[in-house]
């Protein structure tokens, strides 16, 4: 599954807290995320951090937090 074109790997993960157990979706960018760097591109975040939100409304219940990482190269 890919929910956006500029999500280049995603999966899902289980994460343990003192009580409680979450399941987070992690999404990996190729995308610049830090708007201080001269390579980012508003327009682009904006679109794939939409796609995300669409896409964690329609996974209530079963994703309790998504997570997106920009690629790291080296």
């Amino acid at each position: 599954m890919t929910i956006h074109q500029n999500s280049k790997t995603e999966w899902t993960t289980i994460e343990f807290e003192q009580e409680s157990m979450l399941t987070v979706f992690v999404i990996e960018t190729d995308l610049t995320l830090n708007f201080e760097d001269p390579a980012y591109d508003k327009a682009k975040v904006d679109s794939l951090l939409d796609a995300t939100h669409k896409f964690f409304e329609s996974k209530k219940g079963h994703i309790d937090r998504v997570r997106i990482v920009q690629i790291r190269n080296g």
